[in-house]
């Protein structure tokens, strides 16, 4: 988790984020947009980088550690109900989270050192949603999590319909062939427990 940005940094780096892939952006760029002096910004922040990891841990913040799951909803339905949060935060500054996606191509090392965070982050969607994610077959579902939701990120990208029905279709059925391979792994288990 980063240090949380003040209202009046964080949406000067959105708006240069708009039109600049973040591995351009510089603490110096963003410090003049906020009408501040470098020395002015916090210490931690020394790359565009730093910048993008503070602005999505403000979504995970709102939206997957604040996240209230309904008790009366399946697995599958809070994880519909938190990922599409998740693309909502991400359309309020769609060309930024763009350009941040561009800036972490263009330095895959930088999308590396965050291994870790992403892999946690997954993991704490899936607790939220009240998804065991311990041990080997929790490992195995933190990782198919993430590939569904790149699956999913990329019909987002270029969803161009209002209410993101293609982002909501795709989620719909990536999350349907994830079910159908959990009960495939779990019901040879369950039938050998049973006996």
């Amino acid at each position: 988790m980063t240090e949380t940005l003040n209202d009046n940094i964080l949406q000067s780096f959105l708006e240069l984020a708009e039109n600049t892939p973040v591995h351009h952006l510089t603490p110096d760029a963003v410090a003049h947009k906020a009408g501040l002096s470098l020395t002015d910004l916090p210490p931690h922040l020394t790359d565009g980088f730093d910048f993008a990891d503070a602005y999505i841990d403000t979504i995970n913040q709102r939206v997957v550690y604040g996240f209230q799951a309904d008790p009366q909803d399946s697995v599958r339905e809070r994880l519909f109900d938190l990922l599409m949060q998740y693309f909502d935060e991400l359309s309020l500054h769609k060309n930024a989270a763009l350009n941040i996606e561009r800036g972490f191509k263009a330095r895959p090392g930088a999308l590396c050192k965050r291994h870790k965070l992403i892999f946690d982050l997954f993991g704490e969607m899936l607790t939220v949603c009240q998804a065991n994610a311990k041990g080997l077959r929790g490992r195995l579902r933190i990782r198919s999590l993430q590939a569904l939701f790149l699956l999913v990120y990329n019909v987002w990208r270029t969803d161009d319909t209002e209410d993101m029905a293609k982002t909501m279709a795709a989620l719909d059925k990536h999350l349907a062939k994830a079910e159908q391979w959990e009960a495939k792994l779990t019901c040879p288990l369950t039938r050998r427990s049973v006996a």
